[in-house]
C-alpha cells in the first residue's frame, strides 16, 4: 500500500507495518488537501483504492488502518481520527 499525499507519493508501506507521515503544506484555502490510497495487485500494478480529502490540523492526526478482505479478495480502508497526547486541545 502506498498514500499519495497532494500530488506527492509515499513510499510502499508493507504488510502488518505502520508508517508516519506529516500533512503536507501544499493545501487549500479550507486548510484540506487530496489523498490517494493505492493497493499493489496481484500483477505488480498500483491501484487506487480510495481518493478523499483531508484536513490538515496540527491538533489532531488521522490514523488510517487497511485490511485485505479475504472473502472478497479486496482492500477495506478505515480511517480514524485521534487526538495525539502533544497536541495543546
Amino acid at each position: 500500500m502506498r498514500f499519495i499525499l497532494a500530488g506527492s507519493t509515499t513510499p510502499k508501506i508493507p504488510p502488518v507495518k505502520y508508517a508516519l507521515f506529516p500533512h503536507p503544506a501544499k493545501v487549500d484555502a479550507y486548510n484540506m488537501y487530496p489523498v490517494a490510497i493505492e493497493f499493489l495487485s496481484a500483477d505488480g500494478k498500483w491501484v487506487k483504492g480510495q481518493s478523499v480529502r483531508w484536513k490538515a490540523n496540527e491538533h489532531w492526526r488521522e490514523m488510517v488502518v487497511t485490511l485485505a478482505d479475504q472473502r472478497f479478495r479486496q482492500p477495506t480502508v478505515q480511517t480514524f481520527s485521534d487526538f495525539p497526547p502533544w497536541a495543546d486541545h
